[in-house]
């Protein structure tokens, strides 16, 4: 069950928080996501 939805799309170079439009979530899924790394270290 989605605990709360977009509230603000996001549109960038690296991300589009449209790709995740599609996607319906099971009972139980845990969903982890993190920024892109930028730059060398």
């Amino acid at each position: 069950m989605v605990s709360r939805l977009a509230v603000t799309p996001v549109k960038g170079y690296y991300c589009d928080s449209a790709r995740w439009d599609p996607f319906v979530p099971r009972q139980g899924d845990i969903v982890i996501a993190t920024a892109p790394k930028v730059g060398t270290t």
